[in-house]
C-alpha cells in the first residue's frame, strides 16, 4: 500500500469496479515508510486522475516524427503492430537491437521486475535506465566495500554527517521528519554542501565545499582521525582489509592541503574530523550529491571509508546491514548477469555486474550505440516512463538522432511527453499508482527504521483513467505477441505479487485484506555486530578500504582522489571565457524528477525553473531578480529567469533545477567527460557564463 489514504466520494474501498472520485489524500498514520507525513507530491496526487492531458487512448503516428498528426488505434492494433516490429528486427538482427529505456515513473519494485522480466526473455540486455546518475554509485560502492548498502539508525545517532544531501527538500516525509526529531532529542547534524540549502539551515553547523571536492576532504578527515588516535583499532586491525595501505594514502591530505583544494577552513576540518570521531554513535548520510562528478565512484568510496574508520558499522545508532528479503528471480536476472550484460551495448560492465537487483545497463550507453552503431546499432526502442530528452546531457543530439536512426519508438506514459510528442511510432497510455495493483517492498537506502522489512500492495483506488494499462499489462501483452508468453504466466499483477511473497510465507490475497502490508522486526542481535561472526559479503569477508572489486576490474584499489575533469583547475582555459560553476542537479520539494511539473496545485507554486545567482555576481552582471539571463556552456545554451539569493555561498557559483520539458537545462551538460567506473557525466560541477538577455 502506498502509505496515504485516500478519501472517496463515492464507492467502497473493498469495491474496486466502481468508479469513484478522490476528495482527499492523507496520510497513514504509523505507516512503515513515512508514519503518516505527506510531501506535496503525495497531496496532489489526485490530480494524476483528473488532468485533462492525459493520453487516453492508444496512438499511432500519421505525419512525420515530430509532425504531431495522430489516429486513435485500440490496444490490439498497437501490440500487434509493435510486435510485428519487434518479431521482424528480431528475425533479422537479433533480439539485441531491441532497448527498453525506463525512468522513475513505474517505481522502483514490482513494475522493474517486469522490464527486467521482457528484455531478458527477450533475449536483449539493453534496458536502459538512469541509475548511474543516482542510487547505483552509492549501491556499487557500498556493496564492493562492505556487502550492501546500510541503512541509517537515525533515531539513536548522537551525531549525523549530511553530506551532499537535502533530505529537507528531497525526503520530507521520511529522512528529514527522523532527522529532524533526532535533532530535537539532542543529536548534532553537520551539512556538508556546496550550496545553503534548507537542510544547512537546520543544521547545528553548515561547512560550504567547493564543488567535486569531496573525495579530498573524506581523505583528510580520515587524515585527522588516525593522527589523533581517534579510529576504532579493534574494527581496523580485526574486521577490515586494507587499512595500512588506506593510512598511508591519508598521509597526504594533511588539512593545510584538503583546506586549499576544498576551500574549507583548517580549522572547520578538524572540528567535524574530531566530533565525527569522538561521537558515538554517528552516522554518515551520503545523498546525490556526489554521483553526478568526473570522480564519483571513489569520492563515494573515501565518504563511506570513514564509516569503518570510526567503526560506526553494525552499532546501534550507525549503519545497519540487514539481511534483504529473500524473493525468488521471476525477473530472470541471472540470464542478465550470466551472458546478456557482457552481450549489451554496455561501456561500463563492471560497474553493471554490480548492482543486484537494478540489472540493467546505463541509458547513456544504450543512446552511444544509435549514435555510434557499436558495438551494433538499436533499431527500436521501448520507452516505458522515461524523460530522457529532458534529463540526460546532450538531449537535442539525441532527439534528433534517434528520429533518424531508429526505425520503432513507441513510448508508454500518462502524458504526452517531449519523447512521445516528438519521436514516437506509437505512444500508449499508462496507468499511474493510484490505478493498478503493483508489489511494493522495501530496499536498502529507502526505510523508515533501519530494524525493519516491509512489503505490501500498491492497489486501485480509482479506475483506469481512459484505456490506460499498467507496465505489467502492457509487457505481459506485448510477450505473449513476440514468442516469450511463456514467461508470464500470471494473468494479472496479483498473481505476479503471490509468485514473488509465497516464499516469504505469504500471499496476495493475505496482503490484500491488510492494506498496510506486512512488517517483519529485525533483531537487533542480528544486525549489531553481525560482522564478528559471518564477516562482510565480501571477496576478503571484510570491510575493505582496499576494494578487491575494483583492483580486479583494473580500477584504483584505493579512494583516490582526482580534481573533477571540469573545474577552474582542470580547465583552465575554458574557465577564461566561462568563468563561473555551474550545478543543474537542484531538486524541489515539489517535483520528483520530471514528474508532477503539469499538475495545477504545484506548477501554481513554482511555474518555472530559477537559475540562483549570489547578490555580487548579479549586481556586477546587471542582473536582478526575475530579469530573463542566458546561461551558456560549451555544451549548450539556455535562457530562464534569474533569481538572487544567498543560498548561493559562493559568487563564483550558480545553481539551476533540472526536469523542465520546456527548458533545455540538461543541453548544458555532456556526457564526457564521465566517472571511468559509473559512466556519471559532470551535471553538479560545470563551467559557464551568464548575461542578461
Amino acid at each position: 500500500m502506498i502509505p496515504y489514504r485516500i478519501y472517496l466520494l463515492i464507492g467502497s474501498p473493498l469495491n474496486l469496479n466502481r468508479i469513484r472520485k478522490i476528495v482527499k489524500i492523507t496520510g497513514t498514520k504509523g505507516h512503515a515508510y513515512n508514519n503518516g507525513n505527506l510531501c506535496g507530491k503525495g497531496l496532489a496526487a489526485s490530480q494524476l486522475i483528473s488532468s485533462p492531458d492525459r493520453v487516453q487512448t492508444p496512438l499511432r503516428r500519421t505525419g512525420e516524427r515530430g509532425e504531431g498528426k495522430w489516429a486513435k488505434i485500440s490496444w490490439d492494433e498497437a501490440l500487434d503492430e509493435i510486435a510485428s516490429n519487434i518479431n521482424r528486427l528480431k528475425n533479422e538482427y537479433g533480439p539485441e537491437c531491441i532497448g527498453l529505456t525506463r525512468g522513475t515513473g513505474p517505481g522502483w519494485e514490482g513494475s522493474m521486475i517486469y522490464h527486467q522480466l521482457f528484455m531478458n526473455a527477450l533475449g536483449s540486455g539493453n534496458l536502459g535506465c538512469q541509475g548511474y546518475c543516482c542510487k547505483f554509485p552509492r549501491i556499487v560502492a557500498t556493496g564492493t566495500m562492505m556487502g550492501g548498502e546500510p541503512d541509517l539508525d537515525i533515531e539513536n545517532s548522537k551525531y549525523i554527517l549530511l553530506w551532499a544531501s537535502n533530505p529537507a527538500d528531497t525526503s520530507l516525509p521520511n529522512y528529514w521528519s527522523r532527522i529532524s526529531r533526532a535533532k530535537a532529542n539532542g543529536t548534532k547534524i553537520v551539512v556538508i554542501d556546496p550550496r545553503f540549502s534548507r537542510s544547512a539551515s537546520k543544521a547545528d553547523l553548515y561547512v560550504r565545499i567547493r564543488p567535486g571536492t569531496d573525495g579530498a576532504l573524506a581523505l583528510g578527515l580520515a587524515h585527522i582521525i588516525i593522527e589523533e588516535n581517534l579510529h576504532d583499532k579493534d574494527f581496523v586491525e580485526n574486521y577490515a582489509h586494507g587499512f595500512q595501505e588506506y593510512a598511508e594514502l591519508v598521509k597526504a591530505y594533511p588539512p593545510d592541503r584538503v583546506s586549499e583544494i576544498t576551500e574549507i577552513p583548517q580549522d572547520v576540518i578538524r572540528e567535524v574530523a574530531i566530533a565525527y570521531a569522538k561521537t558515538k554513535p554517528a552516522l554518515l548520510f551520503m545523498g546525490n550529491g556526489v554521483e553526478q562528478l568526473t570522480n564519483s565512484m571513489q569520492t563515494i568510496h573515501a565518504i563511506y571509508s570513514l564509516p569503518g574508520l570510526t567503526g560506526n558499522i553494525g552499532v546501534k545508532g550507525g549503519h545497519i546491514l540487514t539481511t534483504p528479503l529473500a524473493l525468488p528471480d521471476l525477473a530472470q536476472k541471472s540470464k542478465f548477469f550470466g551472458g546478456l550484460l557482457d552481450q549489451s551495448v554496455s561501456r561500463h560492465p563492471f560497474f553493471m555486474s554490480k548492482i543486484g537487483g537494478g540489472a540493467s545497463i546505463n541509458i547513456s550507453d544504450i543512446y552511444e550505440a544509435i549514435l555510434t552503431g557499436e558495438p551494433y546499432p538499436i533499431r527500436a526502442l521501448l520507452n516505458v516512463g522515461s524523460s530522457f530528452l529532458t534529463v540526460i546531457p546532450e538531449g537535442k543530439k539525441y532527439k534528433e538522432l534517434l528520429k533518424k536512426n531508429l526505425e520503432l519508438i513507441v513510448v508508454h506514459d500518462l502524458f504526452m511527453t517531449k519523447e512521445a510528442k516528438e519521436l514516437a511510432d506509437i505512444v500508449l497510455p499508462a496507468t499511474s499508482f493510484l490505478e493498478s495493483w503493483r508489489l511494493r517492498y522495501m530496499r536498502p537506502g529507502f526505510k523508515g527504521n533501519a530494524y525493519i522489512q516491509w512489503v505490501g500492495l500498491q492497489r486501485p483506488v480509482v479506475d483506469p483513467v481512459g484505456e490506460s494499462r499498467s507496465d505489467e499489462e502492457f509487457l505481459a501483452g506485448l510477450g505473449h505477441r513476440v514468442g516469450i508468453g511463456e514467461a508470464f504466466p500470471w494473468k494479472d499483477a496479483l498473481e505476479f505479487a503471490d509468485a514473488m511473497v509465497t516464499p516469504l510465507g505469504l500471499s496476495a490475497e493475505e496482503l490484500v485484506k491488510n492494506p498496510a502490508g506486512h512488517l517483519w522486526q529485525v533483531p537487533e542481535e542480528e544486525a549489531i555486530g553481525f560482522y564478528k561472526t559471518k564477516g562482510f559479503n565480501t571477496p576478503s569477508k571484510k570491510f575493505e578500504f582496499l576494494n578487491t572489486s575494483f583492483e580486479k576490474a583494473g580500477f584504483a584499489a584505493l579512494p583516490i582522489y582526482t580534481e573533477p575533469a571540469v573545474s577552474p583547475i582542470s580547465k583552465p582555459d575554458t574557465y577564461k571565457e566561462y568563468p563561473l560553476i555551474l550545478n543543474i542537479g537542484i531538486k524541489s520539494n515539489l517535483f520528483c524528477h520530471t514528474q508532477y511539473h503539469n499538475l495545477p496545485v504545484l506548477h501554481k507554486l513554482m511555474p518555472e525553473p530559477l537559475v540562483e545567482i549570489h547578490p555580487e555576481t548579479a549586481a556586477a552582471l546587471g542582473i536582478e531578480d526575475y530579469d530573463i539571463v542566458k546561461v551558456k556552456t560549451p555544451g549548450g545554451e539556455t535562457s530562464l529567469k534569474a533569481k538572487i539569493t544567498l543560498h548561493v555561498v559562493e559568487p563564483n557559483i550558480v545553481y539551476m533545477p533540472y526536469g523542465w520539458s520546456e527548458f533545455d537545462i540538461n543541453s548544458l551538460s555532456e556526457h564526457y567527460p564521465a566517472d571511468p567506473i559509473s559512466g556519471a557525466p559532470s551535471n553538479h560541477a560545470l563551467l559557464c557564463q551568464i548575461e542578461k538577455v
